[in-house]
Formats: C-alpha cells, sequence, structure tokens
C-alpha cells in the first residue's frame, strides 16, 4: 500500500479531543463494519468507521475497531491512536481495558527482537512534505481545484520556517487539496461539525490528526451539493497555516493538551484586558477548544501567517507564543543532536 492511501486513512480530530460522555456508539454501523472485517475489508470496514466518527466522536466501540481495521491493514502508529484517543477518552468503556492491552503490543512491536536477522534491502526513499500534497477529484459535477490554489498551498509549504518544516516532514503528514469537503467524504454533504453545529460543508478545511485537507470552496447552503465561489487567495494562505498548525500540533502529541502549556494558557487569560477578550471571544472559550485553538493560530503566526487577529492574539498570549517557540526550539536542540 502506498504512502498515500495510507495516509488516508487517517482520522483523528485534531482540534477536538473526546470528551467523556453518552456514548454514540449506533449498533447497525458497528454491525456492518464487523461483517466487513470477517471478510478481509478492512479499508471499507475502516472508512465506514471513520466517517461516523466525523459525524460524532463519541463514539469508544467505534474507535475501537478503527483501531482494529488499522492494525490488519498495518497502520499501526494510526491504530495506537485510535487505542490511545478510546482509552483517554473513554476509560470506563467496556473496550478501554482491550484497548489499553493492545496499545502495549503495539509499543513492543516497535522495538527490533533480539536475534532478529536484519533485511540487506536498501529501504525505500522517504517521501519528502512537499511531494505529498494530493489533489481529490471532485464529486457532485463540481469544478476540479485551480492551478493557482495548488500553487498557493505549494509556496506556503515550501516556505515554512525550516524547523517547522521538519517536524511535519518527519510526522508524515500529508496534505489533501479539494473542491470541498463532501468530494473526498460524500456523505459530508448534511455532516455538521459537533462543536460549532454548522454544516461542515461550509468550512474552509479540516486536520484530522497529520491529514491536512484544504477546500476551495463552500457549500452554497448547508445540506446542498452545490458550491460557492472559490474562497479568495488571502483566505486559503491563511487556512492553510493554522490546518498545518493543527498538524505540527499532532506531531508533537498535541501540547496543547498539556498540563504545562494549560497553565500558561491561563496565566494569559487571566492577565488579558476585557477589550482584547472580546476581540479574543473565541480563544478564551472553556477547554479543549480554546487552548487547541490559540495554540494552532500563535503557531500558524509562527510559520508566518499575518493578520489583524494574529496581532491581537499575539498581545493576549504572550506566554503561550514563547512557550510554544521555546517548546519548538527545544525540540529541535535535541534533534540535532545538542
Amino acid at each position: 500500500m502506498t504512502l498515500a492511501k495510507l495516509a488516508s486513512l487517517v482520522f483523528f480530530v485534531s482540534f477536538v479531543f473526546c470528551q467523556k460522555g453518552q456514548a454514540a456508539d449506533r449498533p447497525e454501523v458497528l454491525q456492518k463494519a464487523k461483517q466487513l472485517m470477517a471478510k478481509g475489508e478492512y479499508k471499507t470496514a475502516a472508512e465506514i468507521l471513520r466517517m461516523e466518527l466525523y459525524k460524532d466522536d463519541q463514539a469508544p466501540a467505534t474507535w475501537f475497531f478503527l483501531g482494529k481495521c488499522y492494525e490488519r491493514l498495518g497502520v499501526k502508529k494510526a491504530a495506537y491512536q485510535s487505542y490511545k484517543t478510546l482509552v483517554n477518552g473513554f476509560p470506563s468503556a467496556p473496550e478501554a481495558l482491550e484497548a489499553t492491552k493492545l496499545m502495549r503490543a503495539l509499543r513492543t512491536q516497535r522495538a527490533p527482537m533480539s536475534g532478529t536477522i536484519k533485511s540487506t534491502a536498501t529501504p525505500a526513499a522517504k517521501t519528502e512534505l512537499n511531494n505529498r500534497i494530493y489533489i481529490v477529484p471532485p464529486r457532485f459535477n463540481h469544478s476540479s481545484v485551480s492551478s493557482s490554489m495548488v500553487a498557493l498551498v505549494r509556496d506556503v509549504i515550501r516556505n515554512l520556517p525550516p524547523n517547522i518544516y521538519k517536524i511535519l516532514n518527519e510526522g508524515d503528514v500529508n496534505v489533501y487539496i479539494m473542491p470541498n469537503i463532501m468530494d473526498k467524504y460524500p456523505d459530508a454533504v448534511t455532516g455538521v461539525n459537533p462543536v460549532t453545529k454548522q454544516f461542515m460543508s461550509l468550512e474552509d478545511g479540516r486536520t484530522y490528526d497529520t491529514e491536512v485537507n484544504i477546500y476551495e470552496r463552500r457549500a452554497l447552503r448547508g445540506g446542498s451539493a452545490e458550491l460557492a465561489e472559490p474562497n479568495s487567495p488571502e483566505l486559503i494562505r491563511s487556512t492553510v497555516y493554522i490546518l498545518l498548525a493543527h498538524a505540527l500540533n499532532a506531531c508533537l502529541e498535541f501540547p496543547s493538551r498539556g498540563e504545562q502549556y494549560k497553565r500558561v494558557y491561563q496565566q494569559d487569560k487571566a492577565a488579558m484586558s476585557l477589550t482584547l477578550r472580546g476581540k479574543l471571544h473565541s480563544f478564551v472559550v472553556d477547554e479543549p477548544v480554546g487552548t487547541g485553538e490559540t495554540f494552532a493560530n500563535l503557531a500558524a503566526s509562527i510559520m508566518g501567517k499575518i493578520d489583524m487577529q494574529d496581532k491581537d492574539l499575539n498581545r493576549g498570549f504572550p506566554r503561550c507564543r514563547a512557550w510554544i517557540e521555546s517548546r519548538l526550539e527545544s525540540i529541535m536542540h535535541k534533534s540535532d543532536g545538542h
């Protein structure tokens, strides 16, 4: 299976962490997935489970069987992340104990076994991030993405700061450019974001773990397959930076969810003026959305994104920005052997 095909299977929401709540597993979906798995059709089963989580990620059994599919497909990193999402988000779920055991087994498999005969075959060269940009063909009689949009996305990636490019490259980030999310996931025509409660087709892009999806057009209206005029180059460029920043968060194993970052985040909120809080109202909401979006937008600013909101954000969260910059510098020093 090619890297592109493996990457298309990764489906983890980077900016919304599963919170404890009422399980939303649908028996009919699980039954269909199990039937496909019994026939060895793991890729199709994974697609069904992934689409189900796309609509509502409060589904521990769905995460569990998605992990099982990834294991059988040989995508062990994705399997591990599925189990980890289940265990962290739903520790009391019946599947959590088995998922913990499977995570332990996957960690063991990462270490080479003693006495194993090493292969003499030359490993295939890893595809660079700037070559992991894929164009999703249109559906619903949509127009293909424009060459100018593709060039814009490539320009952003080509001009990323070297340290951030290295992290995204080594983190196996893949970028998909498409007319709209429904061209990749047709069921998304009527899909609703569980956090914002708006139609997903009205968004400008989404990041799932290390899978970055960028759309050229929004739907003309929610629930319709008809698309509006293309987004402006400025909006597309800004969106690319933010989506890549969410992927950076995933590559670093989500520091935005860590206690250290959250303490710094709360310190910035406490010191912020009422005027600035009003301007940054979407960033000072309760966790995990506030911390995740603040991390991503600050990281996007570090990458090169510049607009009026970035100026306010950097003034409102100076400690968070310094913390992110320090974390990136520390990682690069370690990778350089210092």
